[in-house]
C-alpha cells in the first residue's frame, strides 16, 4: 500500500507488481482523469503516469519501467469528460474506456471485467479527486473560493466508493493499493494561520 502525493505514487508499485505477476495483473484505475498525457500536452507529471506505465508518456520517466503494462490491463472507473488531447492519446494508445458522467461503474461491472480478462491479481489506484467535491471536501476540486478548474471534477459518492472497494477486496487478491491527491484544505489553511503565531515557534 502506498500513499501520495500525486498520482505518480502509482508508477513504481504498478511496475514492480507487473514484473512480479506478469500477465496475471489487472489495474483498476479509480480516477476522474485518464492520466494519459505527454509533456507536450501538460506540464504536470501526475497527468502522465498511465502513459508512463505503458512505456510512453514522459520519456525520462517511462525509461525506468522494467515491465511496461499493456493498455488492456487497465480499467478506468469514475472517468469524466475528457480534454481533446486525452481523447486523441487514448485512441492512439489503443485504450478501451467509457465515460461515466451519468453513472459510475458499479462493483459487478468491474468484477465482470476482471473475470473476462482472467486477472488473478489486482492493483488499485485510487485518486481522491474521483469523489464528488460537494460530499468529500479534501480534494483538489474542493479548494475554497475556487469555482473554475481546468478539468472535470469527480462525481463518485462515498457510498459508491465503499461498494466498489468492499467488493474488490472481498472477491479478489488485491496485491497493491495506492492512494493519491489528498488535499485537506481546512487543515492546511489553519496551519498557515497558526504558523504566524509566536506560541507555535
Amino acid at each position: 500500500m502506498t500513499l501520495g502525493g500525486n498520482c505518480m505514487v502509482s508508477q513504481a508499485p504498478f511496475d514492480y507488481l507487473n514484473a512480479k505477476y506478469s500477465g496475471d495483473l489487472g489495474g483498476i484505475w479509480i480516477d476522474t482523469h485518464p492520466d494519459i498525457s505527454y509533456p507536450k500536452d501538460f506540464t504536470n507529471e501526475h497527468a502522465m503516469v498511465v502513459a508512463n506505465l505503458i512505456g510512453k508518456g514522459d520519456n525520462e520517466l517511462s525509461q525506468f519501467m522494467s515491465s511496461p503494462l499493456k493498455p488492456n490491463q487497465f480499467l478506468y472507473v469514475g472517468l469524466q469528460d475528457l480534454l481533446d488531447f486525452e481523447v486523441e492519446n487514448l485512441k492512439e494508445l489503443d485504450f478501451s474506456y467509457e465515460l461515466q458522467n451519468d453513472k459510475i461503474f458499479d462493483y459487478p461491472k468491474i468484477q465482470e471485467w476482471i473475470n473476462q480478462n482472467n486477472f488473478s491479481k489486482i492493483a488499485i489506484h485510487f485518486d481522491i479527486d474521483v469523489l464528488n467535491p460537494n460530499e468529500f471536501r479534501s480534494s483538489y476540486f474542493a479548494e475554497p473560493n475556487v469555482s473554475e478548474f481546468p478539468a472535470a471534477a469527480g462525481k463518485m459518492s462515498l457510498n459508491e466508493l465503499e461498494e466498489i472497494l468492499t467488493g474488490l477486496f472481498e472477491n479478489n487478491e488485491i496485491v497493491g493499493f495506492t492512494i493519491a491527491e489528498y488535499l485537506p484544505w481546512d487543515q492546511m489553511n489553519l496551519k498557515n494561520i497558526f504558523n504566524k503565531l509566536n506560541i507555535f515557534n
